[in-house]
């Protein structure tokens, strides 16, 4: 019963990220298959499919061969774990990038995420390490293929505060940077991203919610039924936030503008989760009513 939930969780979570990929392919084909190669596009495609081997490597951890061995749990287990740390570390450079260019890329701010993003990575890579170091498994032929016995809830504590820290900390930036924005009068797409992205924020958040509690009182295997939806909420939202960027870049012609001039890599990666209205010229832009966006970008352009 408790392998037949656990499955059941992953597709669900499986079946939900696929959904989400029909929905948003017509995007994807207009919005990035034609553009050039870049880190933000690169950051976008693991972040799009990463999810889908994760899962399916999931489902086959749980329902493979009937007659496994304890060294083929753990590369599939090795296997599974690579690409879900991957997939998280991606939508959170994503999530990284899109804060740095609404904050106009401060100095002190793009130092202080970096630094913290590095923290979040080592510290994760270090209790994965310990994890695949210590846990054993037991190959039951015809019952449960891979069971773990000495699974231990610090681990998915361990895993989960660093990431809860970073999410915190990107959505409290976001939330000022948005309160600003709104006060200076933005355009309704940028209300509609903000409101969006708090709405997408606050399920991340409630998953992470439940994958605390839920290790308190579920059963072993039940302990991670959530983390599931939680991973791929990060990858659903970053992919419609990516899309959000480049419809508006498209629709305002960024490519030709002001961060045009960006010469290094830095800059033209951030560039990809840059939008006008991330500038440093937002009070100019919408001081004067009435007057058309795009002529008052070609004004400062000039400027």
């Amino acid at each position: 019963m408790l392998l037949y939930v656990r499955c059941c969780s992953i597709v669900a979570a499986l079946t939900t990220v696929t959904y989400d990929y029909i929905l948003t392919f017509r995007d994807e084909v207009d919005l990035v298959w034609n553009r050039p190669i870049t880190l933000g596009s690169a950051l976008f495609a693991l972040n799009r499919y990463l999810p889908f081997v994760d899962l399916s490597l999931s489902l086959q951890l749980y329902l493979g061969s009937p007659r496994p061995n304890s060294k083929a749990c753990r590369d599939l287990e090795l296997l599974t774990a690579g690409s879900i740390l991957l997939s998280v570390f991606c939508s959170e450079t994503m999530l990284i990038l899109r804060t740095i260019a609404i904050w106009n890329c401060r100095r002190s701010l793009t130092i202080g995420l970096c630094a913290l993003h590095m923290m979040v990575i080592s510290s994760t890579l270090s209790v994965a390490m310990y994890y695949w170091v210590t846990f054993r498994f037991e190959a039951i032929p015809g019952s449960e293929p891979c069971l773990i016995l000495n699974f231990r809830d610090v681990v998915i504590y361990a895993q989960l505060i660093p990431f809860f820290i970073l999410d915190t900390t990107v959505f409290a930036l976001m939330v000022i940077k948005a309160y600003y924005h709104l006060q200076n009068g933005v355009s309704s797409w940028v209300h509609h991203m903000y409101r969006g992205g708090f709405i997408c924020f606050a399920l991340t958040f409630i998953f992470s919610l439940l994958n605390f509690f839920i290790p308190l009182f579920a059963p072993p295997h039940l302990r991670l039924i959530c983390i599931d939806f939680h991973r791929i909420s990060h990858s659903i939202i970053c992919n419609r936030l990516f899309f959000m960027l480049l419809r508006q870049q498209e629709t305002l012609k960024i490519r030709d503008s002001k961060v045009q001039q960006a010469k290094s890599f830095y800059t033209l990666t951030v560039d990809d989760f840059t939008t006008p209205n991330d500038f440093g010229f937002q009070d100019q832009l919408f001081n004067e009513e009435g007057e058309d966006l795009e002529s008052r970008l070609d004004g400062v352009g000039r400027r």
